[in-house]
């Protein structure tokens, strides 16, 4: 979500941005020349039939998604394109990358030189009798801000001719057992998980994600679903998260 708000240039890549790490619970490790690599990316190894699936269904351009993290030219640093396999043309990219917006991916809490601010300050004393003041303020200030993104959003995708997005639904399942072999390839990795998840695009953009897990107590405890509401409607947090059925 936060991809989606601060780095999009369009209702393309609004869209585009809300999956573009669909596949990251699926946890493929992968030794390359470089040490490990996480392969999580629609349209790349194991997961190289889905970019194609869901850009179609959710009418994105072929190669946007897979763009976010690029190849760079050893010489320049500056990103590498991404070819179209059929007609070597090249495929599009995001105008503004991760690396621009978020500087530790870990905990996504330095956001890059890109981001565009807002700030709130209270000319007043932080001192305990002006609390409740100053929370009644900057709930007050959120709130406004929140439906002023809110009704923008919704206007972009009416002016773009798509249905606008209310809520952003992610839902975590679990694979218990996996039926995985020992080193799975790219094959079995697809045929046995990656098939599995999905995107639907509507009123509700709903995002399904599975990850393989070990035991029925990581079963129960890692199925869940999350859902962000674009309205600026405040949710509750029982709405908000809520437990899954195994």
């Amino acid at each position: 979500m936060l991809n989606a708000l601060v780095a999009s240039t369009s209702t393309e890549e609004f869209i585009a941005w809300l999956w573009h790490d669909l596949y990251k619970p699926a946890f493929q490790w992968v030794s390359t020349s470089r040490g490990f690599s996480w392969y999580h990316i629609p349209g790349l190894g194991a997961f190289a039939n889905a970019e194609s699936i869901f850009a179609k269904r959710t009418s994105i351009r072929l190669g946007l998604v897979s763009s976010h993290q690029p190849g760079k030219d050893r010489k320049t640093k500056l990103p590498i394109p991404r070819k179209d396999p059929l007609t070597g043309h090249p495929l599009p990219m995001f105008q503004i990358l991760e690396e621009h917006f978020i500087s530790d991916q870990g905990d996504q809490v330095n956001l890059g030189a890109t981001v565009n601010y807002v700030q709130l300050s209270i000319a007043s004393e932080p001192a305990l009798p002006t609390v409740l003041v100053r929370s009644v303020i900057a709930n007050a200030f959120i709130e406004v801000v929140t439906k002023s993104v809110a009704n923008a959003l919704h206007q972009a995708f009416i002016t773009d001719g798509r249905t606008p997005i209310e809520q952003v639904k992610f839902e975590f399942n679990t694979v218990f057992p996996s039926d995985l072999s020992p080193n799975p390839d790219d094959n079995e990795i697809w045929d046995k998980l990656g098939k599995k998840f999905d995107v639907q695009p509507d009123s509700t953009f709903l995002m399904r994600h599975f990850t393989p897990v070990t035991t029925e107590e990581h079963q129960k405890v890692f199925a869940t679903s999350f859902t962000a509401d674009l309205t600026g409607n405040p949710s509750l947090p029982q709405q908000m998260l809520i437990m899954l059925s195994p």
